[in-house]
């Protein structure tokens, strides 16, 4: 989605692996709600248990530290290893990731690993994430107090979230101040792109009901109303729980009129 350019900056650590986790994977169907006042003519065009193998007892990540709590660091696992130089040394990778075409209304969600490669602590001193997407965000939550100290080998982990509302082409540029004296900066760019899954209209003759249940699940920003051909700008929301349109009392459509709704399909 459009918009002005958004930039977070914190005083908390980052940088680092993006690692993939799954975003539209499995997806839930999504039930029809209940037909509202009006039906619709479709004219589509166990917790319990251990995570992993770790002594700590909370359940979390493979380490011994007690300490699993997400931006501190805690059970996430440095990926490049030891440079061998004596000094602090951090490290990013990878430095660029392209999320691809993400169905529309799905989440992709990433990882970014930030570690120290060297032999002396490292500082980690500051993080700004800028974008012109509001489709791209970075998880405060991922992130620890800063300044933060890395000892030889140890991370953190930064959590990148995207979910396109649109088809436009999205990036983002994460930027990360550290203690490291020969480069204290690392860049890191991403991008991706939302993929259209189809669009949906229904089709309403009203009879002075407030409720217009659709017949599909839209995009929560791309629907379009309009009565007897033209364009309702306001005096209208959607129900997300109903799927449905909802009028204002003092909007509702006169009865005989056409009530026409488009919209772009979510893809999750």
């Amino acid at each position: 989605m459009r918009s002005t350019i958004l930039g977070l900056s914190l005083g908390l650590a980052t940088s680092g692996t993006i690692l993939l986790a799954g975003a539209c994977g499995d997806k839930e169907e999504v039930g029809k709600p209940a037909p509202g006042d009006d039906t619709a003519s479709d004219d589509e065009d166990d917790d319990g248990g251990d995570t992993a193998d770790d002594d700590d007892g909370d359940d979390t990540a493979d380490d011994d530290d007690g300490d699993d709590t997400g931006g501190g660091g805690g059970g996430c696992v440095a990926v490049q290893g030891s440079s061998g130089a004596s000094s602090a040394e951090l490290g990013v990778s990878p430095a660029t990731h392209d999320f691809g075409s993400v169905d529309l209304g799905c989440a992709d969600s990433l990882t970014v690993v930030v570690e120290n490669r060297g032999g002396a602590t490292l500082s980690l001193d500051g993080v700004d994430f800028a974008t012109g997407s509001e489709d791209m965000s970075l998880d405060g939550a991922s992130l620890p107090a800063l300044p933060h100290s890395l000892g030889p080998g140890d991370a953190v982990c930064l959590v990148l979230h995207y979910v396109p509302a649109d088809t436009y082409a999205d990036s983002g540029y994460l930027q990360i101040a550290s203690s490291d004296p020969t480069s204290p900066d690392v860049l890191v760019t991403v991008a991706g792109e939302g993929k259209s899954v189809g669009s949906g209209s229904d089709s309403f003759t009203a009879s002075g009901g407030t409720t217009f249940a659709l017949s599909q699940v839209p995009l929560s920003d791309s629907l379009t109303v309009r009565i007897d051909g033209v364009t309702a700008a306001s005096g209208w929301t959607w129900d997300s729980a109903a799927n449905a349109v909802e009028f204002d009392s003092s909007y509702v459509p006169e009865p005989g009129a056409t009530v026409d709704v488009s919209y772009e399909l979510s893809g999750c």
